[in-house]
């Protein structure tokens, strides 16, 4: 029969409670020729998150939504400049002044990536999100935000951080990007090609 895989764990019990048997977790991949460091990293403190955050599932959920803008406005009080793309942020007042429009994805979203010293993840459900991966592959730090649910067993590669506050979000400033042989090992690992290679 076909496999079925989940992204994350609890889309996985989701699956199961419609009645799908789910063979195992297996994060996005990314595509390391489209998403790789194409400028320097920028010497002064800049992040940057690519969120839409007006979609109904994040917009429409309380808890969802101050997962993503918590930590915006943390970036903010800790001195980061503050870069935003994605639907909604302009419909924030105190963010709105930082919000770029939306970016397509491919070249755009690199180059969004590659604008930023460091990259802002906030999922609700898992750290391993393409956020992760594409802004690592842009040889950028990526900052996420420590869900409460420890049992994850999520490994985060090299140059991702868990931070939790703004005081540990603020100590990223000066954390080290990932290296260009943790960027080789990280697209062997996490590109699609490793993903398929994983299924088979």
């Amino acid at each position: 029969g076909d496999l079925c895989f989940a992204s994350f764990k609890a889309l996985a019990g989701n699956l199961e409670i419609k009645g799908y048997r789910v063979d195992g977790i297996l994060p996005p991949g990314f595509n390391p020729d489209m998403f790789y460091p194409s400028s320097p990293l920028p010497g002064e403190p800049i992040i940057g998150f690519p969120c839409a955050l007006g979609a109904p599932a994040t917009w429409q959920n309380e808890e969802r939504y101050r997962w993503r803008v918590e930590p915006v406005r943390w970036a903010l009080e800790a001195g980061y400049c503050v870069k935003l793309w994605g639907s909604g942020w302009d419909q924030v007042p105190d963010l709105k002044p930082y919000y770029l429009g939306p970016v397509a994805n491919g070249p755009e979203l690199r180059e969004a990536y590659n604008s930023c010293r460091v990259i802002l993840q906030a999922n609700s459900d898992t750290y391993l999100h393409q956020r992760l991966f594409e802004g690592l592959g842009c040889g950028r730090v990526v900052a996420v935000r420590s869900l409460p649910d420890a049992g994850l067993n999520e490994v985060i590669p090299a140059g991702g951080y868990l931070f939790h506050d703004r005081a540990s979000l603020e100590a990223l400033k000066g954390a080290e990007p990932p290296i260009l042989q943790g960027r080789a090992d990280l697209a062997r690992a996490h590109s699609f090609i490793g993903r398929a290679e994983r299924i088979l």
